[in-house]
């Protein structure tokens, strides 16, 4: 194991499944390059599924480095990522590789709008998931870039999905988000789906309070704490909360504020109701 630097998680290693071939212990690696940590855990659970090894860090300062220290197979990028954001690291990124070693960098966002896909793949990503992301969808695009690694990977329509929600979630949590879940073991042969679940109710009070602080700070500060929310909301597959952010998020250039207070009450009750709806759904798993 390498040793590691500031922001670096724990490095994920997989056994393979009998009759598969173990690649090099470098093409196993990725860098997973993501703040929230629900969604960290979730996508090195979905990684160990598909037989790699991976190393996450919390910020695109963080990533620079490890990918300075070692090489990787390719970096799944959160393209919201607090500070250096996503498509400024992966700029940074194609201006220090040589030209001979290209870097696959996958972008992961829970922003629908095809400008944010084409932001990333201007930016130099080579591919772009929306969440909630599935475990074949990962797996699949990071073995059809891998495989074709030596051409340029300049956008990725075979898992495009409607540039928007049309009109807001009706439905508390996804049920075949939740499935998903279910299926995949955790790190210690636990639930997967039991620890994300604690990691979130454990998170949610302070990602509730950054949002109210992010409301007297400005509407900058405001949609990046929507957007944090909404994210975490996306991955567990929290459809109502994701939406009510989402519109948050959008409505925070705007002056309407009368909407925007709407929105900023709903927040909380809507997590409140999800709150009850994890709770019973980990006493049923346990």
């Amino acid at each position: 194991m390498h040793p590691k630097q500031p922001g670096v998680g724990v490095e994920q290693i997989t056994t393979l499944r009998d009759g598969e071939t173990k690649p090099s212990s470098e093409r196993l690696k990725v860098l997973v390059v993501e703040d929230n940590p629900l969604n960290a855990k979730l996508i090195l659970a979905q990684l160990e599924q598909g037989g790699y090894r991976a190393i996450s860090v919390e910020s695109g300062e963080a990533a620079l480095a490890a990918l300075a220290a070692t090489s990787y197979l390719l970096v799944l990028m959160d393209c919201g990522l607090p500070g250096i954001d996503g498509c400024t690291t992966t700029r940074e990124i194609r201006l220090r590789e040589a030209p001979e070693r290209h870097m696959i960098v996958i972008g992961l966002s829970s922003n629908t709008a095809e400008s944010a896909r084409a932001a990333c793949l201007e930016a130099g990503m080579d591919g772009y998931i929306e969440r909630p992301v599935t475990t074949s969808e990962l797996l699949t695009q990071i073995r059809r870039l891998s495989s074709r690694s030596e051409s340029t990977a300049t956008s990725d329509k075979g898992t495009e999905r409607p540039d928007s929600i049309s009109g807001m979630a009706t439905e508390t949590l996804d049920t075949n988000v939740l499935a998903e879940l279910a299926s995949l073991p955790g790190a210690d042969g636990s639930s997967l789906l039991v620890q994300l679940i604690e990691i979130f109710i454990r998170n949610l009070p302070e990602m509730l309070r950054n949002l109210l602080d992010a409301r007297r700070a400005g509407s900058k500060e405001l949609a990046q704490a929507a957007h944090r929310l909404k994210s975490a909301a996306t991955t567990l597959g929290a459809s109502r909360l994701a939406a009510v952010c989402k519109t948050l998020e959008e409505f925070c250039g705007h002056d309407d504020q009368s909407t925007l207070e709407k929105l900023l009450a709903e927040v909380p009750l809507e997590a409140g109701r999800l709150t009850e709806k994890l709770k019973e759904i980990r006493s049923a798993t346990h």
